[in-house]
């Protein structure tokens, strides 16, 4: 599940909802438990859904913090440790930009092009 799918459903479960409760007390006296029913199932999805939201925005934020993290030394400091580090960095900083919608340092594009992370697709097309 994404985020824009649940947003969209839990922006629409409220209101339909409502309206089933309006129009089953409206038209319809003598079927209680049809309108209960209905009722407790469509609050049971707008809530489940919520919460799928909430615990995937959580989750997204934790995901941004930890590769910040991972991303706050530079392409020299990541050099000077090491070349596994330097790919680590890198791949970091391209976690980060798939998932976070960041934009890569042109340090950090630079020195993965040169290592042969980047293709050339992407390189026409990114740099600002």
């Amino acid at each position: 599940m994404d985020i824009p799918n649940l947003i969209v459903g839990a922006t629409f479960d409220l209101p339909l909802i409502i309206t089933q409760v309006i129009l089953k007390l409206k038209i319809t006296f003598g079927h209680e438990l049809d309108m209960f029913m209905a009722g407790l199932f469509s609050t049971a999805c707008f809530f489940y859904r919520l919460s799928k939201l909430v615990k995937l925005v959580q989750y997204k934020r934790r995901l941004y913090h930890s590769l910040r993290d991972l991303t706050s030394k530079s392409v020299a400091e990541a050099e000077q440790e090491g070349e596994q580090s330097l790919k680590e960095l890198i791949v970091n900083h391209r976690l980060l930009e798939d998932h976070c919608y960041t934009k890569m340092p042109s340090d950090v594009f630079e020195k993965a092009a040169e290592m042969g992370f980047g293709d050339q697709k992407l390189a026409s097309e990114y740099r600002v």
